[in-house]
């Protein structure tokens, strides 16, 4: 009789686990469709490292208007302008990991992951999508004496030191692509760091400066007045809106290098929150209204997924450390 009851409390124990464990394992289940389901309920902030009016503010106000009809929230552009990014990147990495803080980041991320935010890690900032790919180029004035890259250079080498070259940021990615830039010229110019990247080619036609470390779209509207010339573009191709503008390739440096621009959320953001935030971005990229955007903004598409992002981002790290103990930026 004892051996009976025993055996009959064994068997409600198990059966007692099992419905325990089942209940847990569609709660789980539930709780994880509920909440992609959940995502977005209220509205989602990009957060933006400039001033308005940047090219990355213009893109992250051009993203918030269009990307609200696809992820079915309102979208809010704040800017937080300062520390060459790391104020608007600390704010975000000062919230919750829940997505609905993003931030609209731009290759300035791995030079401030190497100086001004090193006790931060890549993965302190989890990539959602990549948007543009906008290549860097030099800029000079219409009176400037130098008229292409050898003539830049060669003047640089009689000169160490002469030439001020001006640019967003003391250690932003302009910084490090000038600084790239001269390590493989083999010359020394004095980097002059500006608040905004329009800055550098204000400075330029003023004459304060003699070489304005931007980009192609940011100097068209100048180049098109008159009143700026365009030495070089960091393209592996010249570009179809400076057919006559040379590559540094062609004219003898074999440096590549862009400043993409992007959306990011604090590293830990669940994936299927991820997920749904690219997806919609991606959508977003795709409008036609988008697409006109990029044409007339002069843009390229530097479309990459996630896990792309990142892989890429790792390895700009890594050259930019070099960069960084090379040349003591930021040190």
């Amino acid at each position: 009789m004892k051996r009976k009851k025993r055996l009959s409390f064994v068997i409600l124990m198990v059966l007692l686990c099992l419905v325990i464990s089942g209940c847990s394992s569609n709660a789980n289940g539930e709780s994880a469709k509920k909440s992609k389901a959940d995502f977005p309920n209220k509205p989602v902030t990009i957060i933006v490292n400039t001033n308005p009016g940047s090219s990355v503010d213009v893109m992250a106000r051009k993203v918030a208007s269009i990307g609200e009809k696809y992820l079915g929230q309102p979208i809010v552009v704040e800017n937080k302008p300062g520390g060459d990014g790391a104020v608007a990147m600390g704010y975000v990495l000062n919230q919750k990991n829940d997505g609905y803080t993003l931030w609209a980041g731009t290759k300035t991320l791995v030079g401030a992951l190497n100086t001004t935010l090193s006790h931060y890690k890549v993965d302190s900032f989890q990539p959602v999508i990549r948007i543009q790919d906008d290549p860097f180029a030099l800029g000079v004035s219409k009176d400037s004496p130098f008229n292409n890259l050898d003539d830049l250079i060669m003047f640089a080498k009689e000169n160490p030191g002469k030439v001020k070259i001006g640019g967003f940021g003391s250690t932003s990615a302009h910084t490090f692509a000038a600084y790239e830039f001269m390590d493989k010229a083999s010359i020394e110019m004095t980097w002059i760091p500006f608040d905004a990247g329009s800055d550098g080619i204000t400075n330029v036609m003023g004459g304060h400066i003699d070489v304005a470390h931007s980009n192609p779209s940011t100097m068209k509207q100048f180049v098109e007045s008159g009143d700026i010339k365009i030495l070089s573009v960091a393209s592996e191709e010249r570009l179809t809106d400076f057919p006559d503008v040379g590559t540094y390739k062609e004219q003898g440096i074999d440096f590549v290098d862009s400043q993409w621009r992007g959306l990011f959320v604090k590293g830990g953001t669940p994936n299927d929150i991820v997920n749904v935030l690219h997806d919609a971005l991606k959508k977003t990229m795709e409008d036609p209204e988008f697409i006109e955007y990029m044409k007339t903004s002069n843009q390229y598409d530097g479309y990459m997924n996630p896990e792309e992002f990142q892989n890429s981002i790792q390895k700009e790290y890594e050259a930019t450390k070099a960069i960084v103990e090379k040349n003591g930026i930021g040190k």
